[in-house]
């Protein structure tokens, strides 16, 4: 008998584009939520005229796919300067990593006109292997006070047939328990003008890399392919309400003002460093936080200009 809540995430950093992989127990991801779509595909109707029987004729089975979604903690390796094992699952949705051997990882945007990188993933649930290799998507980051940061990600990738397969023990390594947002845990939260930003108390947070996922199945191609064809990101912030004098939230978005945002979270080894260097307040509406007046923003990102950089993640 099939056990339903048996589930393990394989995962290893694209090489060769279409190349069958091979995974061992170290490839495993701790993830959460993980939910295998083995075949999604389209159906191109045949409307025959058939006489009394009217349209008929069915359809055709068309450009199958594979449709992955799963959750991790937003924790370094470790070890600072150490690659966490979840870093390819960032790179697959269109980011580069430059590295410092002991000191520190940041993940930048990477340019679509560029080769992105992509990843393969292997999921084992319910007594079968289901694949998606040459797989691309996109990730949202959520801080919420009082919980443990989380990445959620969305994958497409190649369809490949599942196959029976028992269950086997999977190796974790590079991939450190994160520690709940609080004012321990982060201690830094600043948001205001570029040049002088402002402490702020935040609830919650979320940053949303916004990529667009495309599947092309082509005639004359030697295989399908994921292709990330945009990238929109989006952010919203929770935040303590001060006074207007400290920062008047209405004045800023009628303004179009630009903002600095900073989020140094978790200990040295497994901290997260967010830097959004352009940013403009949307809506600001007001909520209710256990009778304390707190400010919930839609938040508009621009890029530095002159480069492709609308944002910095620095693991140390």
């Amino acid at each position: 008998m099939a056990q339903i809540n048996s589930k393990v995430l394989l995962m290893k950093a694209g090489t060769t584009y279409g190349a069958t992989p091979t995974f061992t127990a170290a490839d495993a991801l701790k993830v959460f939520d993980l939910d295998c779509k083995e075949l999604v595909a389209d159906m191109a109707p045949r409307n025959f005229a058939d006489g009394e029987a009217g349209q008929t004729g069915g359809s055709a089975f068309t450009r199958p796919r594979s449709e992955l979604v799963f959750s991790f903690e937003a924790a370094g390796s470790g070890t600072a300067g150490t690659k966490p094992a979840w870093l390819p699952v960032i790179e697959a949705c269109g980011f580069l990593t430059t590295t410092v051997v002991g000191v520190s990882n940041t993940i930048s945007p990477a340019s679509l006109n560029s080769t992105l990188a992509f990843a393969d993933f292997k999921c084992k649930h319910a007594g079968a292997d289901y694949f998606s290799y040459g797989a691309r998507g996109s990730w949202e980051l959520s801080m919420t006070s009082g919980e443990v940061p989380r990445v959620t990600c969305n994958f497409q990738g190649i369809y490949t047939a599942p196959v029976q397969a028992a269950m086997s023990a999977p190796t974790y390594s590079n991939q450190a328990l994160g520690v709940v947002v609080d004012a321990s845990n982060t201690p830094t939260v600043e948001i205001g003008s570029l040049e002088t930003p402002i402490a702020r108390c935040i609830s919650a947070f979320t940053l949303n890399a916004g990529s667009t996922v495309t599947y092309f199945n082509e005639a004359g191609c030697t295989s399908p392919e994921i292709r990330i064809t945009d990238r929109q990101p989006t952010a919203t912030i929770a935040y303590r309400e001060t006074t207007f004098a400290d920062f008047n939230v209405h004045q800023a978005i009628e303004n179009r003002t630009s903002h600095a945002l900073r989020i140094i979270h978790g200990p040295v080894g497994a901290r997260s460093t967010i830097i959004l260097p352009k940013v403009r307040f949307n809506t600001a509406e007001k909520t209710d936080n256990n009778g304390v007046l707190y400010r919930t923003c839609e938040l508009e990102i621009d890029r530095t200009p002159g480069t492709r950089d609308w944002m910095t993640w620095k693991l140390d």
